[in-house]
Formats: C-alpha cells, sequence, structure tokens
C-alpha cells in the first residue's frame, strides 16, 4: 500500500512478479483515482 504521495509518477518494483497481464487500481481516500492495465515481460 502506498500512502501520503505527492508525486505524479509511481515506480513499481518487479522483484519476483511473474510476467502476464495485470490490472491496477490506485485509490486516495477511498476514491477511486485511477484504473489500468500493464503488461509484464520478461
Amino acid at each position: 500500500m502506498l500512502e501520503n504521495f505527492t508525486s505524479d509518477r509511481i515506480r513499481i518494483e518487479r522483484y519476483g512478479l511473474p510476467s502476464g497481464f495485470y490490472y491496477y487500481q490506485l485509490r486516495n481516500n477511498n476514491n477511486i483515482i485511477a484504473n489500468g492495465k500493464m503488461i509484464i515481460q520478461s
């Protein structure tokens, strides 16, 4: 979970996340501020 971020960019570290297609949702105080899809490739 991310808290108190003020930048217009978020970096996601892959670590052990396998390759694939992912959906994400960013929320702020129970409000959805962004939805999206991303592809992780090896």
